[in-house]
């Protein structure tokens, strides 16, 4: 069989038989969760969703940090960690 080696496709990866010496079975499940694969920082901080405004992407929505004022239900230390971490502006 012919060594083909590895394609990577943004946050997907293809494994190719003979990748490395190893099956794409072992390949797929070392890229799996590596560098890259941790979920977002504002997932880890208290009531993120009551502070946090989505926007349309077309075919997918995101969360972004309001351009206005805190929302009223959004403690204010939550408020303040999102702003530390430099969470992404509503456009």
């Amino acid at each position: 069989m012919k060594k083909l080696g590895c394609l990577l496709l943004g946050l997907s990866a293809i494994a190719l038989a003979g990748c490395n010496g190893l099956d794409h079975k072992e390949k797929a499940a070392e890229l799996i969760g590596g560098e890259g694969g941790l979920p977002p920082e504002y997932l880890q901080i208290p009531n993120w969703k009551d502070c946090l405004s989505t926007e349309n992407m077309g075919s997918f929505s995101e969360y972004c940090m309001p351009t206005t004022d805190k929302p009223a239900n959004c403690p204010q230390a939550s408020w303040d960690k999102l702003k530390e971490i430099k969470m992404k502006a509503c456009s």
